[in-house]
């Protein structure tokens, strides 16, 4: 089952709601029914619209509407969802808004830095003769470890400057 921790932005996003009964104000309706009409999107506080797919009642759970919304309804930091019903008289109004972010967990690696980061903290690694497996190598004009070269330039008295390649 895909991941949607944190939602992600641009992408095709799943959650599930109960919806309030209006009779009761306290418990949830049982199968509610939703109209086209009652369910829409605002995308980054942009002008509400309905949404592309009616959201619908979980088969195994009378009391959880399931919501899909498109990578297009997603395409934005703040999604707020509302549900009201059109004709006013089954279930409370809902408001639900959804924050989105670039990457989701599964993004990060399990040690919490980026392949990036991973990356650069390796080149670092090497570059300060740490990696036995790739040794420093250093010349008056140049030093390399492994992918990571530099190049050493100035007097060698007064200033030396060091330039990746």
């Amino acid at each position: 089952m895909a991941s949607y921790v944190p939602a992600k932005k641009n992408t095709a996003f799943v959650t599930y709601v109960g919806l309030v009964s209006a009779a009761s104000g306290t418990v949830l309706q049982a199968n509610p029914t939703l109209t086209e009409g009652d369910v829409k999107v605002a995308i980054d506080d942009g002008a509400p619209a309905n949404t592309s797919t009616l959201p619908t009642v979980d088969a195994d759970f009378t009391k959880r509407v399931k919501l899909s919304l498109s990578s297009d309804e997603m395409n934005g930091d703040n999604i707020t969802v509302i549900f009201s019903d059109a004709s006013g008289s089954e279930w409370c109004d809902l408001i639900l808004n959804i924050q989105t972010a670039s990457k989701q967990i599964e993004d990060i690696e399990e040690n919490g830095m980026s392949t990036a980061q991973e990356t650069k903290l390796d080149e670092l690694h090497k570059i300060s003769g740490l990696d036995s497996n790739n040794p420093m190598t250093v010349t008056p004009a140049s030093r390399s470890a492994g992918t990571v070269s530099q190049v050493i330039s100035g007097d060698g008295e007064t200033t030396t400057t060091v330039t990746r390649q």
